[in-house]
């Protein structure tokens, strides 16, 4: 039996489960999930419809790429800003490798994924939304931005056991949904991101 009135649960999806999106992703459309992250992701989303009929109120939202001061190694933007970081500090030589650059994906700023998250969990009228900006941006011009923050000149070269072909070449969302229904969209420029980002490097550094 239900007891009482419905507890709203936010399930944090990622936009990844679309797989490779020539234009915009809408909620509506199919998903095709590319490697295990977004496979994972797209099961877990099947698992959490098996709550529909019960007393939890499921809210699933496909967060596209977000970062900021803090996030972990491991990620594009961290990786390149720790390196910058290390370079000006005299503790790596003047050269970056990289990988793929051609890559494009949405970038957001983690305090604006975390502001959609409060609305949705505060006045949600779906059970699933886009959270993502209305512009993709690729590796190379991510990388280009930060360097132009670079206090020392910076070769880039490309490392090719850095390339993986099976990652998604573009990755870019729709927020027509949320932005109609909760009034959210991306306020933080990717430009103060990164900036943000890439001193949060210099000073671990």
């Amino acid at each position: 039996a239900k007891i009482g009135k419905k507890v709203k649960i936010l399930l944090a999806s990622s936009g990844m489960v679309y797989g490779d999106c020539p234009k915009p992703a809408k909620e509506t459309d199919k998903i095709k999930p590319i490697g295990d992250y977004a496979q994972s992701k797209a099961q877990m989303e099947k698992e959490a419809l098996k709550f529909k009929n019960t007393n939890l109120q499921i809210v699933i939202t496909r967060a596209f790429n977000h970062t900021g001061p803090g996030q972990k190694l491991g990620f594009v933007v961290p990786d390149f800003a720790n390196q910058i970081a290390q370079i000006e500090k005299g503790k790596l030589s003047p050269k970056m490798k990289v990988g793929d650059l051609s890559a494009k994906r949405n970038f957001l700023d983690v305090r604006d994924v975390v502001s959609a998250y409060q609305l949705i969990m505060e006045k949600s009228k779906s059970s699933l939304y886009n959270i993502a900006t209305a512009k993709p941006y690729s590796i190379e011009q991510i990388l280009k931005i930060l360097l132009s923050f670079s206090k020392v000149k910076i070769d880039v070269q490309i490392d090719k056991s850095k390339l993986r072909p099976s990652d998604v070449q573009k990755s870019t969302g729709s927020i027509a949904k949320i932005k109609k229904e909760l009034g959210w969209q991306p306020k933080i420029p990717l430009e103060t991101t990164l900036k943000k980002t890439l001193n949060f490097w210099r000073k671990i550094n």
